[in-house]
């Protein structure tokens, strides 16, 4: 009796919460191939076909920041855009194997999307063009997106080696001082 108990009661401990879907379109040989190019619509075309909603990675991140890093391309220096093309493409090509599957976690795939943008951007030589860019990625995240999104930039900066991490504190640092003194309307000039 006791064994069945302390199982039923591990069984109910590993109990997840997290949001499991079914596809709602099949696969899409047209969305694949906004993936391989690395259009922004690839999202949308994911989120139709596994409806994860609005708190979850593909509305709440991917399509919100694919469109505005697009926006803000012309921002960052010629090696910045060329790797803001491909390491999207990177992404979008790992998130493929998810778009196939014939359910999604959401749970899983908000991780393991945040988890592979690390390697997609250090293959894109994200070492090489952070110190130049830094305050055009900063200046794209949104106020609430923004300590986690930095910090997941920090991480990979850190990743980085050698002066990476520290000019990427530096571009941060000057940008968070100049937010508050234009809400406080002081000069940050010394």
């Amino acid at each position: 009796m006791l064994v069945v108990c302390v199982a039923q009661a591990s069984a109910w401990f590993f109990t997840s919460n997290d949001k499991v879907v079914n596809p709602t379109d099949a696969v899409n040989a047209t969305c694949e191939a906004l993936a391989a190019q690395g259009d922004c619509e690839f999202f949308k075309c994911f989120e139709r076909r596994f409806q994860c909603g609005q708190d979850y990675y593909m509305k709440k991140f991917a399509q919100k920041y694919c469109r505005k890093f697009n926006m803000a391309m012309n921002t960052f220096d010629p090696a910045g855009r060329q790797f803001l093309v491909n390491s999207r493409s990177c992404v979008m090509t790992r998130l493929l194997l998810y778009y196939r599957q014939d359910r999604m976690n959401c749970d899983t795939l908000q991780d393991d999307a945040v988890q592979m943008t690390t390697p997609c951007y250090l293959e894109n030589n994200f070492c090489d063009i952070i110190d130049n860019n830094a305050q055009s990625f900063i200046s794209v995240f949104e106020f609430g997106d923004a300590s986690s999104l930095i910090s997941e930039l920090a991480r990979i900066a850190g990743s980085c080696g050698g002066n990476a991490l520290s000019g990427f504190w530096n571009t941060m640092s000057g940008h968070v001082r100049g937010s508050l003194a234009r809400f406080f309307g002081v000069s940050s000039k010394k």
